[in-house]
């Protein structure tokens, strides 16, 4: 028998139908399930029948390969052995995909790819094809890269040990700028500063918007300012509040309205941030 589906929306079992029975009448096999809803979705016709049987692909034949994609090698060894593949800049189409290999190994090794072109190579393209990282934020990135974070920490200037990872992603930063540029907030709450790359990104963004940042870290509030004023951006400090505390014990302090808010800090708070 086929099982197909009668709307376009997915079809989900919580468990398998626990019998099918023919229906003289219609043609057509009735799928019954237990009382309790086990079927999520819309309705599934069985049809049953020589035509539908002559008609059904077998799941366990082999059904052979898919050229739905351009990709030109089934994994990037083979890639490399025909001489195509030489540089990490080398075209996308020469690498694996997960669709048009029959052999399992080989899609699921396309899948890999594919979540590597994603995660590390996306990004990386987005942020050379945009380029709108301003003075301040450029000032504030070039520090952060620089600052010998380990030694601040051992010399417990710091309150936590810290590292470029835990400051907003260039092309988040981007994408935050593009947001104030756009909707033209008056005042925005930052919930997570680090060391502010994406609150001067959003003062950047507009030339009018206020931007508070909660930040717990005394150590972070004195280098946010002190970075921009060597780099000849203070004026972005007048437009800037930094309220130093726990941001649950920060936020109750808070008046006034905004227009956006950015959280980006303790990610087991952020329920209560919301709250």
């Amino acid at each position: 028998s086929i099982i197909r589906r009668t709307a376009d929306s997915p079809l989900a079992l919580a468990k398998p139908p626990q019998k099918v029975g023919s229906s003289a009448d219609s043609g057509h096999a009735s799928v019954c399930t237990p009382s309790t809803n086990n079927v999520v979705g819309p309705a599934v016709e069985v049809t049953t029948g020589d035509s539908a049987a002559s008609n059904a692909p077998d799941a366990s034949a082999y059904m052979g390969r898919f050229d739905g994609t351009h990709s030109k090698h089934a994994s990037p060894a083979m890639a490399a052995m025909a001489g195509s593949v030489d540089s990490k800049d080398a075209s996308v189409c020469m690498l694996p995909t997960s669709a048009k290999w029959s052999v399992l190994s080989s899609r699921m090794e396309g899948l890999v790819a594919e979540l590597s072109e994603l995660v590390s190579n996306q990004d990386a393209y987005c942020v050379s094809h945009s380029r709108a990282e301003g003075k301040a934020m450029c000032a504030v990135r070039e520090k952060m890269l620089s600052t010998p974070w380990a030694d601040e920490w051992a010399q417990r200037r710091t309150m936590f040990s810290y590292g470029e990872e835990m400051s907003t992603d260039p092309l988040e930063a981007v994408f935050l700028k593009q947001l104030v540029f756009m909707a033209k907030p008056r005042r925005v709450l930052e919930i997570g500063m680090f060391v502010g790359y994406g609150a001067v990104a959003m003062l950047e963004g507009s030339p009018t918007a206020q931007v508070v940042s909660l930040e717990i870290d005394p150590y972070l509030k004195d280098w946010l300012r002190s970075c921009l004023s060597d780099a000849g951006c203070a004026e972005l400090t007048q437009r800037h509040e930094v309220m130093l505390g726990p941001a649950l014990e920060s936020l109750p302090k808070l008046t006034g309205e905004f227009d956006m808010i950015f959280v980006d800090a303790n990610k087991a708070e952020y329920k209560a941030y919301v709250e």
